[in-house]
């Protein structure tokens, strides 16, 4: 018992010491069976060396060796366990050692009625103990070799398939798409990394996903979207929609199923998602510039046809109202002068026809946007206060200059505080600020006015720039900010819009800083904020 207490406690002596220094385990390994074996004929020695039965304890080494070295290690701890083994035999058989018989052992009173002593017992031992030893090490290193191999061709298929997988992850993740992997339930298997930057982690399919958020319900919804059409078809449903991303911005997205079969012969839908924002964008600004050119063109024949009899009614009316006034009563005084106003607006709509569509080569110089400013809010301070607006200019002094055309300018921001005016008729707050701000790596200045209004529906932001188009009735003509787009575009820049409902609105300016004539690629409203 003793000799077995010290072979385990060498073998956590060098387990201890192979963790701390972590060194080559191989090594260790060697060095371990070597003493192993050692200690064991020590042990066996001294409890009836070879008629002791623990003798195959040999055989075992050797298969740990042959299991965990090389070949060549395993080899020479196979060769010093024989030696070791045949020593020992030999030594007491010879009487070079003393021999120490087992108790268990049933012999006769003489020592020469041992099994040690009888030479035949002694060559069979030596001869199974030799051939069974040996025959162990080949077949255990035998089949660790084959067992290597496959591991190895396992190893490098392993790799082979990460490499492909790295490869096919790399394209799927820069092709600019997003995929999505879903299950008849539709509820996300996988996803990839564009599909998490749009809508974070949906659990369903974006179209449903979002349906389900709107309705805060976990019901699956009645609402026709690619995947859900695919399953009941079987064929490809395409289908364009419109989302809003991780970060509230609205984006048009094409969807493309595909009904496909997994290994377990289930129907699972395989959606490509592009977006389509850019493309939309760019096909509406298009039609917005062959519109616009379409309505300038006739704008400005109608405004010619119509002044004229216009000034024509203006002046008659004028001259019946000053020199004839007299010879009127006072109900047909009343409708002249209804005649008078309402020509007065025809004839502010046919100004504002021709200074949209009239062309504009006004001179433009380096000036300052604060200055613009702070004198367009001069002009309508009056106004502002009647109207109980309080006003919170936050201008950066420290903005350079602009090239433009000052007077083209301020009629945009006097526009745009008239429209804050009308926003608020029970009065409110209007904040305008400025700071510098770069657009696709282009120096400018970003001018932002806030309200507190009554803001814009969402059916109406898309349109707030479209000619003729208005939510004031009959106060106004739809031209405002149409001519405020026209002037800030012939200023390379860009103006967009943000609202709410209810929570006001917020108008953007971008302009470039200095002689800027190159004019900043057209961005989504995402990019701009």
């Amino acid at each position: 018992m003793s000799g077995l207490a010290i072979l385990a406690l060498s073998n956590l002596i060098y387990h201890y010491i192979q963790n701390k220094t972590r060194s080559d385990s191989s090594g260790f390994i060697f060095i371990q069976m070597s003493v192993d074996l050692l200690l064991l004929t020590f042990i066996l020695h001294f409890s009836g060396g070879p008629e002791n039965l623990f003798l195959m304890i040999y055989i075992f080494h050797v298969i740990i060796a042959g299991i965990l070295l090389a070949k060549r290690p395993a080899y020479l701890i196979t060769t010093l366990a024989w030696l070791l083994c045949l020593g020992l035999t030999l030594g007491e058989h010879t009487g070079m050692l003393n021999h120490y018989s087992l108790d268990m052992m049933l012999h006769e009173n003489t020592p020469l009625s041992e099994p040690v002593h009888h030479q035949v017992y002694i060559i069979g031992l030596i001869t199974s103990f030799t051939v069974f030893l040996w025959g162990t090490l080949y077949f255990t290193t035998y089949l660790v070799d084959k067992l290597r191999k496959e591991e190895s061709k396992a190893l490098q298929t392993v790799r082979q398939v990460t490499a492909e997988k790295k490869k096919l992850d790399l394209v799927v993740d820069t092709i600019g798409a997003g995929l999505i992997l879903l299950g008849a339930d539709h509820r996300t298997i996988w996803s990839n990394k564009k599909i998490t930057e749009w809508f974070g982690a949906p659990n369903a399919c974006p179209i449903l996903q979002d349906f389900l958020n709107k309705k805060l319900t976990s019901a699956l919804p009645e609402v026709t979207c690619p995947a859900t059409m695919a399953l009941k078809t079987g064929q490809v449903q395409e289908q364009e929609y419109v989302l809003k991303d991780t970060f509230q911005h609205k984006r048009f997205f094409h969807f493309s199923a595909l009904p496909i079969k997994n290994e377990q012969e289930e129907t699972v839908i395989l959606e490509l998602i592009r977006d389509i924002t850019h493309e939309k964008e760019t096909a509406l600004q298009l039609l917005q510039s062959s519109k616009m050119s379409a309505i300038g063109e006739l704008a400005g024949n109608i405004a010619h046809e119509i002044n004229n009899p216009v000034g024509i009614i203006i002046g008659k009316v004028k001259l019946l109202l000053n020199n004839h006034e007299k010879h009127f009563d006072q109900g047909t005084i009343s409708e002249l002068e209804k005649i008078y106003r309402q020509s007065e607006r025809i004839a502010l709509i046919t100004k504002g026809l021709l200074n949209f569509a009239r062309p504009t080569v006004a001179k433009k110089e380096n000036i300052s946007i604060n200055t613009v400013i702070n004198e367009s809010l001069l002009l309508v301070g009056s106004s502002l206060e009647i109207n109980n607006i309080k006003v919170t200019p936050l201008l950066d002094n420290k903005l350079g200059l602009i090239y433009g055309n000052f007077n083209e300018l301020q009629q945009v921001m006097i526009n745009l505080l008239n429209n804050a005016m009308d926003a608020m008729p029970q009065g409110g707050e209007l904040q305008i600020k400025t700071s510098s701000h770069n657009l696709n790596e282009t120096e400018g200045f970003r001018i932002e006015i806030s309200d507190t209004g009554y803001g814009i529906n969402d059916e109406h932001l898309d349109h707030v720039f479209t000619p003729f188009f208005t939510t004031k009735q009959q106060k106004g003509t739809g031209l405002g900010l149409a001519i405020c787009q026209k002037i800030i575009s012939q200023h390379n820049g860009q103006i967009w819009v943000k609202s709410q409902p209810g929570q006001g609105s917020q108008f953007y300016i971008w302009l470039p800083s200095g002689n800027v004539g190159n004019r900043p690629k057209v961005i989504s409203e995402a990019a701009h904020l």
